[in-house]
């Protein structure tokens, strides 16, 4: 429509979806409280496709720590910290230790995992509501732990990188808004259901289920539109604009129904630096 000019497109993209240039970058989308429910509620007459579905990566992107526990230890070389993730009493926790006339010993118990162990897996834990990633990642491919992607090089023990909803988004299904003015205060669990369930890409099924009305069906869809569904995580765009009534424009304009649009753009607007969320 604007042969050339990518900042043209993302003007109207952007005002479409009700937003302007001038909002700050690090302001949040709200994000609207939840009660969906999960794939077991579609699993009654759709059995075989939900056991199908239990088994795949999308399905297993997160949960309860304990099911998704890799155990292990290293030492990091710069920090001299030894980590180790293991389980007792019950539950799945992460300790780090320091010898020396920095001696630091402590533990944090981890409640959530995140990533569907494919590529790598990280943790969550809580303090006084807050939730964090942990420093160390379990990579699946290389077969080991090691610090967090950026903290490589860290010399100390980095406790205080937030759960963020722009990630855990793409991770999790059932996602709560974080209490007003924080980025990962959650009053109570950060969200609903573990791993993407069916009403992440099929929609809302609350009438569907109730035998009032269809659900969507991405395979019937055009695809640009069935694209713009699986972009909602699966594209690195410049930003996503999450939409609060539930709707997205797709990059042809075209209207479907996920929570998040993608900006599809260059990679930098004069005066702005945007961030994907």
């Amino acid at each position: 429509m604007f042969p050339g000019n990518p900042f043209a497109i993302a003007l109207v993209l952007l005002t479409w979806c009700g937003l302007s240039f001038s909002q700050s970058a690090s302001n949040k989308a709200p994000v609207t409280p939840t009660n969906e429910a999960g794939s077991e509620a579609c699993s009654s007459c759709h059995g075989e496709i939900a056991n199908a579905y239990r088994k795949t990566a999308m399905a297993t992107a997160s949960g309860p720590a304990h099911d998704g526990l890799t155990t292990g230890e290293f030492e990091h070389k710069e920090s001299r910290v030894h980590y180790r993730v293991y389980e007792q009493g019950g539950k799945v926790w992460m300790s780090y230790e320091r010898s020396g006339k920095d001696e630091i010993h402590g533990k944090r118990e981890l409640q959530y995992f995140i990533g569907s162990g494919r590529k790598g897996r990280t943790y969550l834990f809580s303090d006084d509501r807050f939730w964090f990633e942990t420093p160390i990642n379990w990579y699946s491919q290389e077969k080991r732990w090691n610090m967090t992607p950026a903290f490589t090089q860290a010399l100390e023990i980095p406790l205080n990188l937030p759960a963020y909803v722009d990630c855990l988004n793409c991770h999790t299904s059932g996602m709560q808004p974080p209490v007003a003015g924080t980025d990962s205060d959650f009053a109570g669990k950060p969200f609903l259901h573990g791993g993407i369930t069916c009403q992440r890409c099929h929609g809302l099924g609350t009438e569907h289920a109730g035998g009032k009305g269809p659900i969507l069906n991405p395979a019937r869809l055009s695809s640009e539109q069935r694209d713009s569904i699986c972009m909602e995580c699966h594209f690195e765009g410049t930003v996503a604009v999450q939409q609060p009534e539930n709707m997205c424009i797709s990059s042809s304009l075209e209207i479907v129904f996920p929570s998040t649009c993608i900006i599809l753009c260059s990679r930098t607007i004069p005066g702005r630096k945007l961030r994907r969320r």
